[in-house]
């Protein structure tokens, strides 16, 4: 699998003999929705009318042969069959845009598959997405064959420049935008589907892609993970789709129960952190009645703590800051605890930093925070708030 620096391009016949590949785009804003999008542009660049994007409101293109088979919000998978592209479509946009006003992005990345083998990867610097509301991240093109290309191109004014740009219709996509980002989790199929380099039944020592690992199934499983980083803790993003009792174990290498992910009744979705003690999870048990996905991310990938953050259950954030003060909240009945863990290994001796809080039922006091870079997990029931305090 090759690792891709911003606006490195290659031809895809030196990564893969295949033309029927997955496209992995994630992307992060903190307090606003995501959405995904695949153009198609013509010889000279533009859109076109007759092109809308695949999104998740239009949801597979016929002239394109992109089909959105995985989520459509902060994470989604396009399937493309290059052999079947329209011979009048001559670039692929993978894109990534915030929903909601004026609020950059905080992480972007896209991964490429050809059936079970990564073959390329590009995860953008939080230095270059300062402020950018709308990212190219990737791009598939033809010359002399298809190519791909890490983009990394991003755009302060939001999805209608980009539109605007490439000679698009910016009310039709706009549109298509306010309907697709809210959209949570990813589509469930019938039988189990890694939609990453690594399935459930790939070896422990797969490569580590630095981007987004999704996974998707339905019922009992024991599910084998890829880790986009080689060491320290990852996020997990998990949603359940059930009636009944919903549970996610990790399981140590003797497939003992390792640490209690989530323990729910009913439909559950929600952010958790693997390994934050230095263990390296390969497994993880899940016990459901319906459906259910698994995003591994790398923890820069983690929502980013700037101002005040709410939620109303289970989520990491990650904090960049200075030591200082943070007030918080909780409204729930059962458990409220924040805890804070270093992000990566050797940052500390001990990973584990601080407890901001632990107690049972509603809450409203202050605690100091830790210099960052950090990741700060929080246990919940109900709806809770973190300020860090102004400088």
């Amino acid at each position: 699998m090759r690792t891709f620096a911003m606006g490195e391009k290659a031809r895809l016949a030196d990564l893969t003999a295949a033309t029927a590949l997955r496209v992995e785009v994630a992307g992060e804003a903190t307090g606003s929705d995501v959405a995904a999008f695949c153009f198609a542009l013509d010889a000279d660049g533009r859109i076109g009318a007759d092109r809308p994007p695949v999104s998740a409101d239009r949801p597979a293109s016929l002239s394109s042969a992109v089909a959105l088979v995985s989520g459509g919000a902060a994470n989604a998978a396009f399937d493309v069959d290059l052999d079947a592209v329209a011979p009048e479509v001559h670039r692929l946009l993978f894109v990534v845009a915030s929903v909601g006003p004026a609020i950059a992005l905080d992480a972007g990345s896209v991964a490429l598959t050809a059936g079970e083998e990564a073959i390329a990867a590009y995860l953008m610097d939080p230095a270059d997405m300062k402020g950018q509301r709308a990212l190219i991240l990737g791009e598939l093109y033809r010359r002399d064959g298809w190519r791909f290309g890490a983009v990394g191109q991003g755009y302060r004014d939001g999805l209608d420049q980009l539109v605007r740009d490439y000679g698009g219709d910016v009310e039709a996509v706009a549109a298509s935008a306010a309907e697709g980002g809210g959209v949570p989790g990813a589509a469930a199929s019938d039988a189990e589907t890694a939609r990453s380099p690594a399935d459930h039944g790939a070896a422990s020592d797969a490569p580590a892609v630095p981007g987004p690992l999704a996974y998707e199934g339905s019922g009992d499983r024991i599910l084998r993970i890829a880790r986009p980083v080689e060491s320290g803790p990852v996020v997990v993003e998990i949603t359940g789709g059930g009636t009944g009792n919903f549970a996610v174990w990790t399981l140590n290498s003797s497939l003992e129960h390792d640490k209690l992910l989530v323990n729910e009744i009913g439909a559950y979705r929600g952010r958790v952190l693997v390994d934050e003690r230095g263990t390296a999870t390969e497994r993880l048990k899940i016990e459901s009645d319906g459906p259910w996905t698994v995003v591994v991310r790398p923890p820069a990938a983690a929502p980013r703590l700037a101002g005040r953050a709410s939620g109303d259950g289970p989520e990491v954030l990650r904090w960049t800051g200075p030591r200082t003060v943070v007030a918080m909240t909780h409204a729930g009945a059962s458990n409220f605890m924040v805890r804070v863990y270093a992000e990566t290994p050797g940052q500390a001796e001990d990973p584990y930093l601080a407890s901001l809080a632990n107690t049972i039922g509603s809450y409203d006091g202050e605690s100091i925070i830790p210099a960052g870079p950090c990741l700060v997990e929080i246990e919940a029931d109900g709806d809770w708030t973190i300020t860090p305090e102004s400088e």
